[in-house]
Parts: structure tokens; C-alpha cells; sequence
């Protein structure tokens, strides 16, 4: 983990309201950021219509009145989403890592781990470590998407379900390391819980390789 303390040691702390006041990650933002990462970060995260007013720092001005129908982990891998470039990927990880700590709802654990997958996978030839994180993060989405489809069925009753990027992924990185065995296992899983993708055609694909390298 890259996060390290970095709240000041004397002086009076900034005081910290908006969004992130209003879900108690105060003393996260603080010791989990530089000043200077933390004017960078919000100056980066312009959203529109936040609270229905023209505050151009809304994570940490203003006061959420509406009620506060989202959730911590909502906000985070929101927001981690406005960091994807590489010079960004140091905060885009700590971000992500305290999405996961804080969430609650199966949901918000899927786009945690989405956000992370997208994010590691991309850095893979950036960083020696990202494509064993970027596998990691498929896994913990995988272990979870049974209870997650079952949700969204439940929840929005005659709507197909979406892409999976967990089964997706894994099953690119196994194909390319010619485990056709298991992307063929992990596609097979994938339809048979219901989420988009060209699953049959990734199987017959695999099945045919795994049949050639056999002989």
C-alpha cells in the first residue's frame, strides 16, 4: 500500500465539510493526502450539479442537505474515476482502497472492484505489480457476482444484466496465458449467472485452442 500519513503535525487542520464531511472520511482525506495531492484532487473532480448549486469544490465545501441517499463507498469509486491517467494512479489506488474498506452494499463492493480491475490492468506494463492486483480484483468481484446478479434481477426485474469487467477480464488474461481450461470454466460460470458477453463465442474459441495444443 502506497497511503502514508501525511496529516500536519501542528497548525489548525483545514475543516473539512461537502461531501466528504458529510460521510465521515475527514480524517482519511487529511492523513491520506498531501496538501498539495489535495488540491489536485479537487481541483480535478469538477461534477455538475452537486447539491443543486455552483460549488466548484464540493467534496470538501458546503453542507449536504438532501438527505444523503448514497454511501461513502458511492462517492470513492466515483471519484476515483476523474483519476485514470497513469500520473495519477498512486491517488486513484488509495481511493479505491478506501472505497473497499468502507463499503457495505454488494453493489458498491462490484464497483470498487471494477474500478480497481480497469485501473490496475491498464497500468500492467507500468507497474511489475499491477496485473497480479488487476487478477486479485477480478477474483473478489467474481467470488461476489452470484449475489450481486441476484440484486440487480431482483432489483430491476425484465433488464438484462450488464458486462461483467471480473469474468471479462480474467478470462482475456487466462486466454492469453493459454490456460483455455479456465476461460473456458470462467465463461461458462459467467452465462450461466446471466451477464452480457459473447460468451459462447469465447468458449468455442478456447475449447478449439485447447483441442490444437492437446495435439
Amino acid at each position: 500500500m502506497d497511503q502514508c500519513n501525511t496529516k500536519p503535525s501542528h497548525g489548525r487542520l483545514p475543516k473539512v465539510e461537502g461531501e466528504l464531511g458529510y460521510y465521515g472520511l475527514a480524517e482519511w482525506w487529511l492523513s491520506s493526502f498531501t496538501e498539495q495531492e489535495r488540491e489536485y484532487i479537487e481541483t480535478r473532480y469538477t461534477p455538475m450539479g452537486i447539491g443543486g448549486t455552483d460549488n466548484s469544490r464540493p467534496l470538501t465545501r458546503g453542507q449536504i442537505l438532501d438527505g444523503g441517499t448514497g454511501r461513502a463507498s458511492q462517492l470513492l469509486w466515483g471519484l476515483a474515476t476523474w483519476f485514470r491517467k497513469p500520473e495519477d494512479f498512486h491517488i486513484a489506488r488509495r481511493i479505491l482502497a478506501k472505497a473497499e474498506e468502507v463499503a457495505v452494499d454488494p453493489r458498491d463492493f462490484h464497483f470498487t472492484y471494477q474500478g480497481m480491475i480497469q485501473l490496475y490492468y491498464r497500468m500492467r506494463d507500468a507497474d511489475p505489480m499491477a496485473l497480479d492486483w488487476a487478477i486479485d480484483a477480478c477474483g473478489k468481484q467474481i467470488r461476489i457476482s452470484f449475489q450481486v446478479a441476484e440484486r440487480m434481477k431482483s432489483e430491476y426485474a425484465g433488464q438484462p444484466l450488464p458486462h461483467h469487467v471480473g469474468y471479462t477480464q480474467l478470462a482475456v488474461i487466462r486466454e492469453k496465458q493459454k490456460n483455455y481450461a479456465e476461460a473456458v470454466r470462467l465463461a461458462k460460470q459467467a452465462k450461466e449467472q446471466g451477464w452480457a458477453g459473447d460468451w459462447d463465442k469465447r468458449i468455442a474459441r478456447c475449447e478449439k485452442r485447447a483441442a490444437t495444443t492437446r495435439t
